[in-house]
């Protein structure tokens, strides 16, 4: 065997060599991913939570439509972005991640979870549903028309409060504010 063909041979080797630690430590980071965010980094298509994972993600599949850096409706005053968002087949699915802790799904993590979905409809991005993730379990949101309809009922009582004005502040005066047990906490303070 000539010094050449055993040069060769010894670079094919550290080319393969080199081939097996990258692609164990791309499967690596794709597992830690899908350990933090329970989803393989194939499937991510936004990520508020952290740009490797978007990153990990586009390696995997550079076929995949990413989010824009914000969702914007303009016909409903809505503005957000998903802490990362999956996709599943044809459908964007939002998934918020909460450090606490639940027995049960909350209200208003239900009601951000449809936003979401709202602003991916609205933008183009087809969903059906999300998630929410808490630190001890997760909970399916699915989102269709009358979630839709909440949803935009929400954000149109939201601009009527906002038109309003504020209450009158109440006169410190008599003795009903001399001996309130909320006077310490009082705006009329």
């Amino acid at each position: 065997m000539s010094n050449t063909q055993m040069g060769l041979i010894i670079f094919l080797v550290v080319v393969a060599a080199i081939a097996f630690v990258l692609s164990r430590r791309t499967r690596q980071q794709s597992e830690k991913t899908q350990r933090g965010l329970g989803v393989w980094a194939e499937r991510v298509v936004a990520a508020d939570v952290g740009a490797p994972v978007l990153r990990e993600a586009v390696r995997h599949n550079r076929d995949i439509r990413t989010l824009p850096e914000m969702l914007v409706s303009e016909r409903h005053g809505l503005a957000g972005k998903p802490d990362y968002a999956v996709v599943d087949g044809k459908f964007y699915l939002p998934v918020e991640k909460k450090k606490r802790r639940s027995e049960w799904l909350r209200p208003s993590d239900q009601a951000q979870v449809w936003a979401y979905c709202l602003l991916l409809e609205e933008n183009g991005y087809p969903t059906r549903g999300g998630e929410v993730r808490y630190a001890n379990r997760s909970f399916e949101v699915p989102f269709g028309p009358a979630a839709r309809s909440m949803v935009i009922g929400f954000l149109e009582e939201m601009r009527r409060w906002q038109q309003v004005p504020a209450r009158q502040v109440p006169k410190r005066e008599g003795p009903h504010c001399r001996n309130c047990k909320w006077r310490r906490n009082c705006a009329a303070e």
